[in-house]
């Protein structure tokens, strides 16, 4: 498969491991999860950086998936954020008993069509598109040094640094155990270049279990539609939660509180046969002051 140089810096670390990030801090959503030693859940803040020259504006994934290769947790960027470092705090996602066999896989679209792509292509033109850039964090587990832990927490926090020692992620061939989830956004004339999110969770016992991250980097329409395949895996109601950069900073400020200037919303949907229609219009969707926690 073709490769472009990078420079140096990126060639010689393909991982960095540093504090001071964002953290998770919707706290009692989440059932305490930051500090309760008996929450099952542990949660996860992942960043990646050195995606400007290839990546911006355009689609990119990442899959949480387990040993059985099912993926987890689904998050969608569409299309990613034009920042030094994406990050994706993402609560309640990995359970702690099985961290071990969990891995995470995550793409760059490099041609367009929103799907994995290891080989190159040729596009209409005659011109050579280059493979999706792809890469994989095997092992989630306490022996795996590629994760920083917060102390007192149940954090883990990893920060990736793009590199071309990509991987194929077409193997193990994933093997969904549930359907998809659709997000349909309409009414968004005034988050015009402003960032949007939207978190599917679902409850496992008294604990919220966050399944799927749809996030939109710029919002550059006023209707947008994206998909996150197999995480539905029951027919039940699941809690949404939606984040929009209001004061256009490209940080997270409580909208919840008077000063936030950000705006949240929370409400729940419920999935039938194994599939979940999340539609979301601000116009109609209530209080728009809902602490939802980092995005």
């Amino acid at each position: 498969m073709q490769r472009t140089p990078w420079p140096a810096r990126a060639l010689a670390a393909a991982l960095l491991i540093a504090p001071g990030c964002t953290t998770i801090t919707d706290v009692d959503r989440f059932q305490g999860s930051l500090e309760d030693p008996s929450n099952p859940y542990m949660s996860l803040v992942f960043g990646i950086e050195g995606m400007e020259a290839n990546h911006v504006q355009k689609y990119f994934e990442l899959r949480l998936v387990d040993r059985n290769n099912a993926p987890q947790f689904v998050a969608v960027a569409q299309p990613f954020d034009d920042e030094d470092e994406a990050i994706f705090n993402i609560p309640n996602v990995a359970l702690r008993s099985k961290l071990a066999d969990y891995r995470l896989d995550f793409f760059g679209d490099m041609n367009g069509d929103a799907l994995f792509n290891y080989e190159d292509v040729v596009n209409p033109q005659g011109g050579l598109i280059d493979g999706d850039h792809a890469w994989r964090v095997r092992n989630l587990g306490p022996d795996n040094n590629q994760f920083k832990r917060r102390r007192g927490t149940n954090v883990l926090e990893i920060h990736y640094l793009h590199n071309y020692e990509f991987e194929d992620l077409s193997q193990p061939a994933l093997k969904p155990a549930g359907g998809n989830a659709t997000i349909e956004l309409t009414g968004l004339e005034e988050f015009q270049n402003k960032r949007l999110q939207v978190r599917i969770s679902t409850l496992d016992g008294d604990t919220l279990h966050t399944v799927g991250i749809f996030r939109v980097g710029r919002v550059r329409s006023t209707e947008i539609t994206g998909e996150l395949a197999g995480i539905i895996i029951e027919s039940q109601p699941y809690q949404i939660e939606v984040y929009v950069d209001g004061n256009g900073n490209r940080r997270y400020d409580n909208p919840a509180e008077a000063e936030g200037g950000d705006f949240g919303w929370y409400f729940e949907a419920t999935a039938v046969n194994n599939q979940l229609r999340v539609a979301f219009n601000p116009q109609n969707a209530g209080p728009r002051n809902v602490s939802v926690g980092e995005p």
